[in-house]
């Protein structure tokens, strides 16, 4: 992926602040909030005092980050789109390390300029972050589900193995950018070893579900599926949504 858009040239401006706990806490935020039941005027609203607050008094700045994305996210349900793109051209310039900024980017990107906009993102988050495995973990996912530069998108996890061998994320990640390529061989030993760590991982259950039928294992196939069918009731709904299907 050979990132071309004009506005990459602002990333020379970011910091390094990280993505934050898979959990935060964004308690003193108030209505901003992603929120549907929120207003989009509320959230804005609490969202721009709430950034100035914390700059203003040196508090809570780890939480900007995710302030920027709902206030971004509120000015896309009022479809002021180019509002939207500003401030997370901002956010992903000023901290880098925040992934949702970059994905929510890509796709708002790919909505208004159409196809490539998406993967041309994630490649510029990978040569901002060429030494964060989280970071290169997103883009190869972000491949895998949409079946979009799979060659770049294995790279990227094999680059992320390297940094950080044995992870469970990324094994995931593989097995279905492996799958999509036709590698069902590589597809059933990442899903495997990803299981191996956590074997309530019904994503690469399915995976290799579905491997293993491409294999002719049709017996071994269609019992990884039903499995993770019994631990995920939307497992299939979910990868039909990324164009995979048994």
């Amino acid at each position: 992926m050979k990132p071309t858009m004009k506005w990459l040239a602002v990333l020379s401006l970011g910091g390094a602040m990280g993505a934050g706990p898979a959990h935060a806490d964004y308690t003193y935020m108030g209505h901003c909030t992603d929120d549907p039941a929120v207003s989009p005027e509320d959230i804005i609203s609490s969202c721009t005092g709430f950034i100035s607050r914390a700059l203003a008094e040196n508090w809570q700045q780890e939480k900007i980050p995710a302030a920027l994305l709902f206030q971004a996210t509120a000015y896309e349900r009022l479809e002021k789109y180019g509002r939207a793109e500003e401030i997370l051209k901002s956010a992903v310039a000023r901290y880098p390390a925040f992934r949702p900024a970059w994905v929510n980017l890509g796709r708002l990107l790919e909505k208004r300029e159409g196809p490539g906009a998406l993967m041309a993102t994630m490649d510029a988050m990978v040569q901002q972050r060429p030494n964060d495995p989280y970071a290169l973990n997103e883009a190869c996912w972000m491949g895998a589900t949409t079946g979009e530069e799979l060659d770049t998108a294995l790279a990227d996890c094999n680059a992320a193995l390297q940094l950080k061998p044995g992870d469970v994320n990324i094994l995931d990640s593989r097995a279905l950018a492996n799958l999509r390529q036709g590698n069902f061989a590589a597809a059933i030993a990442d899903a495997t070893a990803a299981l191996a760590k956590n074997p309530k991982l019904a994503g690469s259950l399915y995976v290799r579900g579905i491997a293993k039928l491409e294999s002719g294992d049709t017996a071994g196939g269609a019992a990884d599926i039903d499995a993770a069918r019994a631990m995920d009731g939307k497992v299939g709904d979910t990868y039909a949504g990324y164009g995979v299907v048994p």
